[in-house]
């Protein structure tokens, strides 16, 4: 009794396809065809985050510069902490601001390595743009890293975000004034 040898197709790209002996070479064919179109179909793409609307964004940035806090219990829990611990609130607080200039005195330096790395004049500029604005928030009381994440805002291409978040900030001196 002799056992056929199962029948072997080399497929480029793929490896080996192996079929049982005495297979008709038209399924064979014809398989073989099936996985390399499977193979060669572009994987599908995932599909992009869903982005919220320019009226979200500008408002959600307006808020989060203007508000102190976007959780409703904070403006209970936030005022009763700081009566009740003056000398810790002033120290969180002070240990929030001075991250907030360290972390753009960081993007300042990396910034400033980019116009040595960047290619060309206009990527050399660009780095030197980003480097004066990132040294001008380090430098800048308060307010500065708030602008620099706005002007972030705008340099991703989130124009509603970076305007909202200017408003943000720029809403406390119209105030004032009326």
């Amino acid at each position: 009794m002799s056992q056929e040898q199962a029948i072997r197709a080399e497929v480029d790209g793929i490896g080996t396809l192996e079929f049982p002996a005495g297979t008709d070479p038209a399924v064979i064919q014809q398989t073989v065809k099936r996985v390399i179109a499977e193979r060669s179909k572009p994987a599908p793409k995932p599909e992009a985050p869903k982005q919220d609307s320019a009226l979200s964004r500008f408002g959600s940035s307006f808020a989060r510069n203007v508000l102190p806090s976007t959780t409703p219990s904070d403006y209970i829990e936030g005022p009763l902490y700081a009566a009740q611990h003056p000398i810790d609130s002033a120290g969180l607080l002070l240990k929030s601001l001075i991250a907030a200039h360290k972390e753009q005195g960081a993007k300042t330096v990396e910034s400033a390595k980019g116009i040595i790395n960047a290619p060309g004049l206009t990527g050399k500029l660009g780095a030197l743009s980003e480097t004066l604005g990132h040294t001008a928030a380090t430098l800048l009381p308060v307010i500065g890293p708030a602008a620099a994440n706005a002007g972030e805002q705008f340099a991703e291409g989130d124009i509603a975000g970076g305007f909202g978040a200017a408003a943000g900030l720029l809403t406390p001196a119209a105030a004032s004034k009326l």
